[in-house]
């Protein structure tokens, strides 16, 4: 399955982390954007964007 990597950031309810990019494995940038929103479900997407060859694990 494709990885992509989700920039994203949470300054709600107290909690902070600047932007960060956290990779995610899916089928598309859509389903990347849903599995980084439902793993915290209180940040902020600021992007997507799939993974270069080169920073895949093989």
């Amino acid at each position: 399955m494709p990885r992509y990597f989700v920039t994203m950031s949470n300054e709600a309810h107290g909690y902070y982390y600047p932007p960060r990019e956290v990779p995610f494995e899916a089928p598309d940038a859509r389903a990347a954007r849903e599995a980084a929103q439902d793993w915290d479900h209180i940040a902020e997407i600021h992007s997507v964007r799939a993974a270069d060859p080169a920073e895949l694990d093989d």
